[in-house]
């Protein structure tokens, strides 16, 4: 297993390597286990969640939090 503790500057650009580290396809052999810490609040969904039923939207809006999705469930 190799351990990966690196946090990105943006919420984003984290929950983007994220992505890049699921779809690698020369770690498809190697389990990677990766601690990042936000520099912010966000709220992060799953592939499949619904923003409407999952989120109080106006509340997120109003207070500047990002809604974000992961790639994964």
């Amino acid at each position: 297993m190799r351990v990966l503790d690196l946090t990105l500057p943006t919420s984003e650009e984290n929950l983007a390597l994220d992505e890049a580290l699921l779809m690698a396809p020369e770690l498809a052999k190697t389990n990677v286990l990766r601690f990042w810490e936000s520099p912010e609040y966000f709220v992060v969904l799953g592939r499949s969640n619904k923003v409407d039923t999952e989120v109080k939207v106006a509340a997120c809006n109003e207070a500047g939090v990002p809604i974000l999705r992961r790639c994964s469930g």
